[in-house]
């Protein structure tokens, strides 16, 4: 779905029932941490306003959403898990399927490389954080190393299963309706 002619809303959801995949120990270890950090950002949500908590979440969530791009965010959900037996695509029935296909073919084949080397960018700030681990300061650049090093990992893998995934494209008349200017 174009936005303002540049910038399109795309999203990925998984559907109920698929099969769950084997976990290596680098890959349940990182789920734990997330499960921690999740437990950890709800609390901070629960924070009563004006409060440290409360400020120290909006700020986190100001970082963490001026680092995040939206592609980005549209490719590792769908290189996060197993992939799906197929991608349906809705779009406006306004556009023209080959500008919906090719706006795809355009993401995936520009993302793919440019995540394989941010992930290995990210993977090289290990040995310059290591000697944070002995240190008693904070260990938040160690954790961001390590979620930006994840998050551009499955955004390459997704950009990788997009080149070849079977997608089903769906005209949709009442995306039409949608307002196509900011908010």
């Amino acid at each position: 779905l174009p936005v303002l002619r540049r910038h399109w809303a795309l999203h990925a959801k998984r559907c109920p029932g698929a099969a769950p995949e084997k976990r290596n120990a680098l890959e349940r270890t990182y789920d734990a941490f997330v499960e921690t950090a999740a437990k950890q950002w709800a609390r901070l949500q629960d924070a009563p306003r004006h409060s440290p908590k409360d400020y120290a979440r909006r700020t986190i969530q100001t970082i963490l959403d001026a680092s995040r791009d939206p592609d980005e965010q549209f490719l590792v959900e769908l290189g996060g898990g197993p992939h799906p037996a197929r991608i349906e695509v809705r779009f406006p029935a306004r556009l023209d399927e080959r500008l919906v296909r090719r706006r795809l073919a355009k993401l995936a084949a520009a993302r793919k490389n440019e995540h394989l080397w941010r992930s290995r960018a990210w993977l090289a700030t290990a040995p310059v954080l290591a000697p944070l681990v002995a240190t008693p300061i904070t260990k938040w650049p160690i954790v961001y190393a390590f979620w930006r090093w994840q998050e551009n990992a499955r955004a390459r893998r997704g950009a990788a299963f997009l080149e070849t995934a079977p997608i089903t494209f769906v005209a949709d008349p009442s995306l039409d309706a949608l307002p196509n200017e900011p908010l």
